[in-house]
């Protein structure tokens, strides 16, 4: 990538230019990691940002509700985002929970199960 190859814009109405771009490793909490690809690397923005669209190509869905984006994968919920300034901000403190709750049928190797 050559400089000015990619500008971004950012609130301010201030063009800033991308240094690099690659893959950033993503590790929550709980350990887990998420592969995020082609992330763009602007050292004069203070903070991350994720590309909701970028996720979805990877198989994301979300949840957004009451100020609130939740952001699942093969119904696990990974990362919650509690809006703040118009952006939804990544809370890394909490776990990861699967949210298929279908229960388990009883079988003939197992007379005891409720």
């Amino acid at each position: 990538m050559t400089k000015g190859e990619v500008d971004l814009q950012v609130g301010n109405g201030e063009k800033v230019v991308a240094l690099a771009i690659g893959t950033y490793v993503l590790t929550l909490p709980s350990g887990v990691l998420i592969h995020l690809e082609n992330c763009y690397y602007v050292p004069i923005i203070s903070k991350n940002i994720t590309s909701i669209s970028c996720l979805d190509k990877f198989g994301f869905s979300f949840k957004i509700k009451d100020k609130c984006c939740s952001v699942y994968l093969n119904n696990i919920l990974y990362v919650n985002g509690i809006m703040s300034n118009g952006l939804y901000l990544h809370d890394l403190d909490m776990s990861i929970y699967y949210t298929n709750a279908k229960r388990i049928k009883p079988n003939e190797l197992n007379p005891t199960y409720l």
